[in-house]
């Protein structure tokens, strides 16, 4: 409601209109879409990830961490753009502390710039969101 996931969207609009490759995703989707691929058999997971990789600049939404397949997930994510020289924004409402990270997207999280963007719940503030 402070304004992060609206952030990252100008930044995407202002990358694309510069002519940049642009992705976006939301973590928790991402991670229901890779564990349905599962079941189903699709080759959907080598498409996602050569979008994710190919991308200049790859915005991940709403990050939080609830199990092995997600921490490698994010792990990939990061260690492989990192290595590609890519931009990547991690955006999430916990702190690294709380994201219940290993050690090796700890270290690599280092590497990024951190902003906290703060204030009040706009969506409690337009009366959208029960306070």
């Amino acid at each position: 409601g402070v304004g992060k996931t609206y952030a990252t969207m100008a930044l995407l609009r202002y990358s694309a209109l510069k002519g940049k490759i642009i992705c976006r995703c939301n973590f928790k989707s991402l991670m229901q879409i890779l564990k349905a691929s599962f079941m189903t058999g699709e080759d959907l997971q080598s498409k996602i990830f050569k979008h994710i990789f190919k991308a200049d600049l790859t915005v991940i939404d709403d990050v939080a961490i609830g199990s092995v397949f997600e921490q490698e997930t994010l792990y990939r994510i990061i260690d492989t753009r990192l290595e590609s020289l890519k931009k990547t924004v991690i955006v999430s409402n916990l702190s690294p502390q709380r994201l219940s990270i290993d050690m090796r997207i700890c270290s690599r999280l280092k590497l990024y710039r951190k902003l906290q963007l703060t204030g009040k719940d706009r969506r409690a503030l337009k009366g959208k969101v029960p306070v």
